[in-house]
């Protein structure tokens, strides 16, 4: 029998090293978030066609060339004529020297590839934020359930205690009752958590591209330092930094582009051509070889208007976003000092909470003596566990709400 102990114990703990092992990182859950999201991969397809939009753009500066063929053969209807043929090969090339918007158009693709690529880093980091957010609601969760497993452990040895102590006479029947009323109250707590940790599981397999059964666990991590820059350092980086913000002064450069361009449509185009021809029959007589070489410029003189009206319509759509651009610096300001002032009151929450919970802890202790020795009531027991919950619950939840924030920050200074 003792021997079946071992071999079971020795499972066990092989069971738990394994569990250990499988356990998912936050950097395994971004990568995976990473490969999977559908948002990403549609990304990265509009990357791949904004390149082949630059190599379209470019190709407008490489010549163009041609080679045609003909034969053909003829007879008249006068006496004594016969069929006559004749062949004739030509060639020529063509070469656009400039037209307008040519080498502008090639800098504008270039810049709506940059900010194509600006758009991808910033669904990156969405993802990635919402992938910390999740993990750190999970481990909330998971925390929180270790915390109401443990409390409910202490109120049924309390309440093991209680009702022996009314079997002996010790304790009213009332006594027995309202530990029995808090010991529910806490397993209704830790079974609506179980449930709240199942849903933000399968939540988390949907987003890391996976059926969501929620069947994993995930590693801790440590709440209790933060890796942020100080404020007037962040202040600084979220408008060297931020993926958004930087979008839009590439859409800023792009439309002042759009305005050069437009403005160019009132300029001349200008080509040159080469040619080169030869002919001959099929009777062995071939012409000599004839060449052509020409410069074509050309120039609108009137077109009703249509340029003046597109300029203005760029110049227009610039202002637009210069003023878009202010107010995303705005906002990425006060969103980010809004960050920083929530950061703070987490500090100090987490300073009172700790302190709170080891008074609690200490209360339950001292009201728990009491009653055993008949100097406070029942009440003054329940009431003193309840405060304890409350403050080891809001502990565990302001400590991950601050992690949260961590990654808040880091998302909007490009950090992650």
């Amino acid at each position: 029998m003792k021997k079946i102990i071992f071999l079971l114990l020795i499972s066990f703990m092989g069971a738990i090293g394994q569990d250990n092992a499988g356990e998912l990182t936050l950097d395994q859950c971004v990568r995976m978030a990473l490969s999977a999201n559908t948002t990403i991969l549609q990304n990265r397809l509009n990357v791949r066609q904004s390149e082949i939009a630059v190599n379209g753009a470019a190709s407008a500066l490489l010549p163009t060339a041609s080679l045609s063929s003909s034969a053909a053969t003829s007879k008249s209807d006068g006496a004594g004529s016969a069929w006559a043929s004749d062949w004739r090969l030509s060639a020529s090339i063509n070469q656009s020297l400039y037209q307008p918007g040519l080498y502008t158009g090639i800098s504008l693709a270039k810049l709506n590839q940059e900010t194509t690529r600006l758009t991808v880093e910033e669904s990156k980091s969405q993802i990635i934020t919402a992938v910390h957010r999740l993990y750190f609601q999970i481990l909330t969760s998971r925390d929180l359930i270790t915390v109401y497993r443990e409390n409910l452990l202490n109120s049924d040895q309390n309440l093991e205690k209680i009702r022996y102590m009314y079997q002996v006479g010790a304790k009213t029947e009332s006594d027995v009752l309202k530990a029995e009323v808090q010991r529910g109250d806490i397993q209704s707590s830790l079974l609506s958590e179980e449930q709240n940790l199942r849903a933000l599981k399968r939540d988390m397999d949907i987003l890391l591209g996976r059926t969501p059964t929620g069947e994993f666990a995930l590693a801790p991590v440590a709440t209790d330092n933060l890796d942020i820059p100080e404020w007037s350092v962040a202040r600084q980086l979220v408008l060297e930094k931020n993926w958004s913000y930087q979008a839009v002064k590439k859409n800023i450069q792009a439309q002042t582009l759009s305005v050069k361009m437009a403005k160019e449509s009132y300029l001349p185009s200008l080509s040159g051509s080469y040619g080169y021809s030869k002919g001959g029959d099929f009777d062995g007589y071939t012409s000599p070889a004839g060449h052509s070489l020409s410069i074509r410029a050309s120039l609108d003189l009137f077109d009703g208007l249509r340029k003046h009206r597109t300029i203005q319509l760029e110049q227009v759509a610039r202002e637009r976003l210069a003023l878009e651009l202010q107010e995303k610096e705005r906002q990425l300001t006060q969103d980010l000092l809004s960050v920083y002032q929530n950061i703070e009151t987490l500090n100090q929450l987490i300073a009172l909470n700790e302190k709170t919970v080891r008074s609690a802890q200490r209360d339950l202790q001292l009201v728990s003596e009491r009653y055993a020795m008949g100097g406070s009531t029942i009440l003054d027991q329940t009431t003193a566990q309840a405060a304890l919950i409350r403050t080891q619950t809001e502990l565990v939840r302001v400590q991950y709400y601050r992690k949260i924030a961590e990654a808040q920050v880091k998302q909007m200074l490009a950090l992650l």
